[in-house]
């Protein structure tokens, strides 16, 4: 649900989102927007982004690779809030500054940043374009094909008449849902849940 006071035009909400992605350039792989935004909604409250963050060529002091905590995009937003180019948002009392997920203020309204990889870029681009009734239906319909989404990943049941007991008992765990699937794209997602397409994201009301 949106937390923004005031909600803009379509055209106005685009133009902000692309600006605010330009404040990151050079630090992502892959960039959408999400939500009501990719939705098309007619006025947009919040603007929600997925990106894959960049792959660092360059070693850090200690000669390591670039950390799953400490990844590009985290690295440049630090930079931005050391600027005052963004703000973090406050939501009501804390802050979302994980490397999953981030809010910021920025121009006078809240931007939600959700980090995504190449293995659940379908998952994540989904679930965060809703709308969260689309999205619940979604998690059902994958349930019932023996599929579930679980730390951001999909995961395919090993055995699905043991899943579907666990299911029934809401006794989920993750030796029985032992196989991740990777969700390069939403194709993989929707194909799971029994779609024969991908459903447009203006259609996911």
């Amino acid at each position: 649900m949106s937390t923004a006071a005031t909600r803009i035009p379509l055209a106005d909400a685009l133009a902000e989102a692309q600006t605010f992605r330009a404040l990151f350039d050079g630090m992502f792989e892959r960039w959408e927007f999400a939500g009501s935004l990719r939705r098309r909604t007619t006025d947009i409250g919040d603007i929600e982004h997925v990106a894959i963050p960049a792959v660092s060529t360059s070693p850090n002091l200690l000669n390591e690779p670039e950390s799953e905590q400490n990844h590009s995009l985290r690295q440049r937003a630090r930079e931005l809030l050391d600027r005052r180019h963004l703000a973090l948002h406050d939501y009501g009392g804390s802050t979302r500054f994980g490397p999953r997920y981030m809010g910021f203020d920025y121009s006078g309204r809240t931007h939600e940043l959700f980090v995504a990889t190449s293995d659940n870029w379908g998952v994540i681009l989904a679930i965060r374009t809703g709308s969260a009734d689309f999205s619940r239906d979604l998690m059902v319909r994958l349930r019932r094909n023996g599929y579930r989404v679980s730390g951001g990943r999909l995961w395919r049941a090993v055995d699905y008449w043991i899943a579907k007991r666990q299911q029934e008992s809401l006794l989920l765990d993750d030796e029985t849902w032992g196989v991740p699937i990777a969700c390069t794209d939403e194709f993989t997602l929707f194909t799971a849940a029994g779609y024969a397409a991908v459903i447009p994201p203006e259609e996911r009301q």
